[in-house]
């Protein structure tokens, strides 16, 4: 499960993508924020920039193929968007919004 929260104006939109595998690497992160960019960029043509929050486990977001793709942002989601940065918060910091919608989610699976 990959959660997280969009902040569009005085908008203020969660979400959760689930798959099978349990990958973690940069290149499975990507294919789960993808319908989230594609949705956030249909629904709101106009938005100009993106700045992504994360927390910073080297395996996941902080490393090189995240900067890598992160470069080529347009191509992949064949997009005009002007801007797109991933910021990461200190190691063991940083539990939000994006968190509490994990586990949230994780104890509605639980009761069903």
């Amino acid at each position: 499960m990959h959660t997280g929260v969009a902040y569009i104006n005085e908008q203020v939109l969660s979400f959760a993508t689930v798959s099978d595998p349990y990958r973690h690497d940069p290149a499975a992160k990507w294919c789960y924020l993808m319908p989230v960019f594609q949705r956030l960029l249909a629904d709101h043509p106009k938005l100009a920039a993106i700045r992504m929050f994360s927390d910073s486990p080297s395996t996941q977001y902080k490393n090189k193929q995240i900067f890598f793709i992160t470069g080529y942002y347009r191509d992949i989601l064949g997009c005009e968007l002007e801007f797109l940065s991933w910021n990461y918060f200190e190691s063991g910091h940083g539990k939000g919004a994006a968190d509490a919608i994990g586990g949230t989610l994780k104890r509605l699976a639980d009761d069903n």
